[in-house]
């Protein structure tokens, strides 16, 4: 199944100069598939919700998979017991919705990713784990793309990574204290260009030069 919206996403990542840091844009993922001997179906479903594609996961014996977005899970594939693993780009439950980190720069300097199952509420699964990370990014280098296509996925992975490394016992994975506020008590849904303008400003500004540039996550 094609996502239109990661590959233009890797496209707008792919000329940054610091994309290399973070992850391959150009990665041939039928190459890695082969070499590290990951089965690879292809589908021709243009939904998540698509009747074929839950048929096509629920023939491989497996119940737990790694939802990575492109639509909202209906209720009816949920019910078919499979279990689909959201890491989702704000600390789980106070900061919620499809741009939640804009509001958490913006509100408290904050930026966090919280794994989670997802349920038949948006947003709803009791958090896994959640991890913390800050930027430190000289403000020539920071815009929208950046955040949007290099910091997002790169927290998201930051956050599995542990996961996966413990998986499928994952109830001794240390859990990081909450840090984040909530930016409102509503779900953040899309941010406005000019707030989006203002938090990555706010990240500008708290640049320190003595420091490593990168996205780091605390300990």
């Amino acid at each position: 199944m094609q996502n239109p919206l990661a590959e233009r996403g890797i496209q707008a990542a792919s000329s940054h100069p610091l994309v290399q840091r973070f992850y391959q844009p150009d990665a041939d993922i039928e190459a890695f598939c082969q070499q590290y001997n990951v089965p690879l179906y292809v589908s021709s479903a243009q939904s998540i919700n698509d009747a074929e594609l839950t048929k096509l996961l629920l023939r491989q014996g497996c119940r737990h998979w790694l939802f990575s977005g492109g639509g909202i899970v209906q209720p009816k594939v949920l019910a078919t017991g499979l279990k689909f693993l959201h890491v989702h780009p704000g600390q789980m439950p106070e900061v919620r919705g499809s741009t939640c980190f804009y509001y958490s720069l913006l509100h408290d300097l904050t930026l966090a990713a919280s794994a989670f199952f997802l349920e038949a509420e948006l947003d709803a699964g009791p958090s896994i784990l959640c991890r913390h990370f800050h930027i430190n990014i000289p403000p020539a280098l920071l815009s929208s793309d950046f955040i949007d296509y290099i910091v997002d996925p790169y927290i998201r992975a930051e956050t599995l990574k542990p996961l996966w490394q413990h998986w499928p016992d994952i109830s001794d994975v240390s859990k990081v204290a909450k840090l984040s506020t909530p930016p409102s008590d509503r779900p953040c849904y899309v941010m406005h260009p000019v707030l989006r303008a203002m938090a990555i400003q706010r990240v500008a500004a708290s640049y320190n030069a003595s420091n490593e540039t990168g996205v780091f996550h605390y300990a």
